[in-house]
């Protein structure tokens, strides 16, 4: 009998809407662990965007579990601060027939959004 480990992260859908026009729009799938916060969901995009514009690849832990650590396991404080700083700058909102119906507080934990017949998350 093989024993599967439990996965304790979900996947967020999410649409990015930058505020600078020029860029496109860009839809991401995010891995976090299943009872943090929206915080969460935002640092993590915060560390995929930064990965893309700065061409640097992340690693599979740091894509997983949001680890920074560097090479001698120190985690890497000055990084973390700019990702905390970048994922401040950002709002998760339900929109509605084109317009902004709330803003979601950063505190709100992801099981409480979650679709309690099927799991699910909605898009973000």
């Amino acid at each position: 009998r093989l024993v599967v480990p439990e996965d304790d992260q979900i996947s967020v859908s999410l649409v990015f809407y930058p505020i600078d026009e020029k860029t496109e729009i860009l839809k991401y799938c995010i891995r976090v662990h299943h009872d943090g916060k929206l915080l969460d969901v935002l640092m993590a995009l915060s560390r995929v965007l930064h990965s893309d514009e700065t061409g640097e690849p992340l690693t599979t832990n740091q894509q997983a579990s949001g680890d920074d650590k560097s090479d001698d396991g120190e985690v890497d404080e000055e990084f973390e601060h700019l990702l905390l700083e970048r994922a401040q700058t950002m709002a998760v909102v339900d929109m509605r027939d084109g317009y902004i119906f709330k803003i979601a507080p950063n505190t709100w934990a992801l099981p409480d959004l979650q679709n309690k017949d099927t799991g699910e998350l909605p898009l973000l």
